[in-house]
């Protein structure tokens, strides 16, 4: 991930582009939604961008945060689940 792409890439971006798509569904119990799971290091990256910027950006580091990027990913789809 740390040499292919960046904020601005599609792969990044996706997972606002896919709210559009929520729009054209019907049922209120489905919320589509995207995050990156990166084996790269969040050092390694130098994107100019904090780490919570990035997990805002649905961007989890499996590496460096070993025992939480799963609990994060679940909390992020319960709290937009309200």
């Amino acid at each position: 991930m740390a040499g292919t792409h960046s904020p601005a890439s599609e792969k990044i971006l996706f997972h606002k582009r896919i709210k559009n798509v929520q729009k054209r569904l019907t049922g209120p119990n489905e919320i589509p939604d995207s995050f990156i799971l990166s084996w790269t290091r969040y050092p390694q990256l130098q994107w100019g961008h904090s780490r919570e910027d990035l997990v805002n950006m649905h961007v989890l580091f499996m590496t460096d945060d070993r025992d939480r990027y799963i609990d994060k990913l679940f909390a992020r789809l319960r709290w937009m689940a309200k």
